[in-house]
């Protein structure tokens, strides 16, 4: 499945109102080569570990019985260095792949193709679903966030709080605004300008009906980069005053973060999302150069 075995992509790389409004909608204004291999029985990848049933010179070669991932694949996989608190790779569900218990709860989103065409390793939104991602994905300054869309319309991609455009809005979130352009958000109140500050793309770079990485980096308060495909975008002000970043007890999102509703909201999203991650730190120009790389580079 796509995104499950492209970590050893990343190890090969990395060495292993309200203010309803204003642009950009709510958020606007055992032995290496011993029995078992690297990862033993039941490793890192399965019944088989990650060299297989032999190891990585043993009995089955390099990739042994059952491939990289061991017989069964795809199982217990980690992201080497780069360690996120919490990953979506949608390889044929919705559950957590760093073992953090994450897991998504799926509501109307269906798998679908991934852009390498792999079956069920992504999932499509048709602008009425959503797949929830539980309380626990809310750390502090220094965060970011990573998610590949495919988008048709639309504006919300994620939050990691409840984001309600028509009330009180908490967390940080990712969206587009109706321009063509990504925008980064943090909130802490009831939705006024006081209680959001944001910055978008400029210039847009929203590219419909095709794959974009796209990552936020929330450095700080008065410090957030946007990067798409790799590369860091100029931002500017998307406008509030907010002077922290606050949370709440409820869910975050994929999909649908905006509850709120009017020209103001995030409208849900409409295409395809894949490989979302949550990193409890800003990742460097260099690690999202390597994130980008791991994922366009599909492996026999």
């Amino acid at each position: 499945m796509t995104s499950r075995w492209m970590v050893c992509v990343f190890a090969l790389l990395i060495g292993c109102s309200s203010d309803n409004g204003g642009e950009g909608g709510t958020a606007g204004d055992g032995g290496s080569a011993g029995e078992g291999g690297t990862g033993g029985d039941g490793g890192s990848g399965g019944d088989g570990g990650t060299a297989g049933a032999g190891g990585a010179a043993g009995d089955g070669g390099t990739a042994g019985e059952g491939g990289s991932s061991g017989e069964g694949g795809g199982g217990g996989m980690a992201f080497p260095l780069l360690d996120p608190i919490a990953a979506w790779s949608f390889s044929g569900d919705a559950m957590d792949d760093t073992g953090n218990g994450n897991d998504g709860t799926v509501q109307g989103a269906t798998l679908t193709d991934d852009r390498f065409g792999n079956l069920e390793s992504a999932y499509s939104f048709d602008g009425n679903d959503e797949i929830g991602i539980g309380n626990n994905v809310k750390p502090n300054f220094p965060f970011t966030f990573n998610v590949w869309i495919r988008n048709e319309s639309g504006r919300g991609i994620m939050a990691n709080d409840d984001v309600n455009s028509n009330g009180f809005r908490w967390g940080a979130g990712i969206t587009l605004n109706v321009s063509g352009g990504f925008v980064a958000t943090v909130f802490s109140g009831f939705a006024t300008a006081s209680t959001r500050r944001g910055v978008r793309t400029d210039p847009d770079v929203v590219r419909p009906g095709e794959w974009q990485m796209v990552t936020a980096v929330f450095a700080s308060l008065l410090d957030t980069r946007i990067y798409v495909d790799g590369a860091e975008v100029p931002v500017v002000s998307n406008g509030g005053t907010g002077n922290s970043l606050t949370y709440s007890n409820a869910s975050g999102n994929i999909g649908s973060p905006d509850r709120g509703s009017g020209s103001g909201a995030w409208l849900p999203f409409q295409g395809e999302i894949d490989d979302v991650s949550v990193f409890d730190r800003a990742l460097s120009d260099e690690e999202i150069e390597t994130l980008y790389g791991g994922f366009t580079t599909q492996t026999p």
